[in-house]
């Protein structure tokens, strides 16, 4: 039916849409939501669903697993200038989730040697670079930033060091500080985004 709304470019009508799998559904459950549907994704061995909230004004990613209980709504126009909305908002997403700003950052993340190597032969955004630095590897990114960026930071543990920005520093100490409460048993153990707290616009 996805498919089908997109080749006819006609609305989807969605009664439920469930959890937070990209941070464009922070109420978790949300009802009676409209959209046109642009463009299927996919990412990391799922499909997603990227397409234009008229209501809001702006793009939504979910996933296909969020989506409950849809129906074909009426036809809609500029097909093409929403097409072209949802390449530029994927483009400064660092896969597919929702960025915490409407900021591009130029970042800088360095690597261990080995593990440098490893990240330079893989595919991980449009935009990366890399250089070679006394023997660590430097990766340049020009994106915004999400929930999915730290996860992927955090993927390489101790092997990782964020060079620039300062707003991308910040939140991985707290995200570590977050992790470390958890442990002590000092904060309750219930479904949090830091990535939705407010920031400072200067960052």
């Amino acid at each position: 039916m996805i498919q089908t709304a997109i080749k006819e470019q006609k609305r989807l009508k969605i009664k439920l849409i469930k959890d937070d799998e990209t941070s464009d559904n922070l109420d978790v459950d949300t009802e009676n939501v409209v959209v046109c549907p642009v463009k299927m994704v996919y990412h990391r061995n799922s499909y997603y669903l990227a397409c234009f909230n008229a209501e809001l004004k702006e793009v939504e990613v979910f996933g296909l697993r969020q989506l409950k209980n849809i129906e074909l709504g009426k036809p809609f126009n500029n097909f093409k200038l929403l097409e072209n909305q949802v390449k530029k908002e994927l483009k400064t997403r660092f896969g597919v989730t929702k960025n915490i700003n409407n900021k591009v950052y130029d970042i800088e993340i360095k690597f261990t040697p080995v593990l440098g190597r490893f990240i330079e032969n893989h595919h991980w955004h449009e935009s990366q670079k890399f250089k070679s630095v006394n023997g660590d590897y430097i990766l340049y990114l020009k994106c915004g930033i999400n929930r999915e960026l730290m996860g992927w930071l955090f993927q390489w543990m101790y092997n990782v060091k964020i060079v620039k920005p300062l707003l991308l520093k910040q939140l991985y100490k707290k995200t570590l500080k977050e992790s470390e409460l958890i442990i002590k048993d000092q904060n309750p153990f219930v479904y949090r985004n830091i990535f939705t707290d407010k920031v400072d616009s200067r960052l």
